[in-house]
């Protein structure tokens, strides 16, 4: 399963699960190795979805913690 699969499902279940935005977006940057670009592909794939998924609300805060992801990585 390609990385940015994986961070989107692992962003949805944090998400889902309500966990913090510190504790998710710690356990995403240490999913994603220091790689900017999984990240992107799986805020972009969840963005898309995001207007026509059933759980509009968490599919929007898994965006959002994808985002912050990025905000605070150490990209090199």
């Amino acid at each position: 399963m390609p990385t940015s699969d994986e961070l989107r499902e692992r962003a949805l279940a944090l998400a889902q699960a309500g966990v913090s935005t510190d504790d998710a977006v710690a356990e995403l940057l240490a999913r994603c190795a220091d790689h900017r670009v999984p990240v992107v592909r799986a805020r972009q794939a969840l963005a898309d979805q995001s207007t026509t998924a059933p759980q509009g609300e968490v599919v929007a805060r898994a965006v959002a913690l994808l985002e912050e992801t990025l905000r605070r990585g150490s990209w090199t």
